[in-house]
């Protein structure tokens, strides 16, 4: 793997002799980089408390687990376009997802505004929080999967 030798990597690219095994590699060091700037980045100067630096530890883990999974599903059938097709499904997989995530967590917040006096709601990061986003994540990569497993099985 290259970290610094642009050149090398694109004499690579350019002779098409990168694997799908070491392209994806490149994609989980890259959404990783991305992941960790933006988790620790709140770190600064922020009053955090331990559901936010294990709401981290959560984000590492299922995005690497979740790419992991995805590959998988592409190795196992024709082991072409990994990242073409999980960069395309991920756009519409997204929007549903946020569109999904903005009707449930409205009605939540309803329901606890209404009904249980905001309990649910609070202003600090805890375990309720943790557990929703990794559903969340989760989710994202099962739905992800489930297309990928379908497109490369054909």
């Amino acid at each position: 793997m290259y970290l610094w030798d642009v050149k090398a990597l694109a004499r690579e690219l350019e002779g098409n002799t990168l694997s799908q095994y070491q392209k994806m590699k490149y994609f989980i060091v890259f959404f990783l980089l991305n992941v960790l700037t933006l988790e620790f980045s709140k770190y600064i100067g922020s009053d955090l408390n331990l559901y936010d630096f294990i709401s981290s530890l959560e984000m590492v883990f299922v995005h690497t687990a979740g790419i992991i999974f995805c590959y998988k599903a592409n190795s196992n059938g024709d082991n072409v376009d990994f990242i073409d097709r999980f960069i395309c499904l991920s756009l519409p997989i997204s929007i549903r997802l946020i569109i999904i995530s903005v009707i449930v967590f409205t009605f939540l917040l309803l329901i606890d505004s209404f009904i249980l006096g905001g309990w649910f709601y609070t202003e600090n990061t805890n375990i309720t929080d943790v557990i929703i986003y990794a559903l969340v994540d989760i989710g994202y990569y099962i739905w992800i999967r489930s297309y990928i497993q379908r497109i490369s099985n054909k």
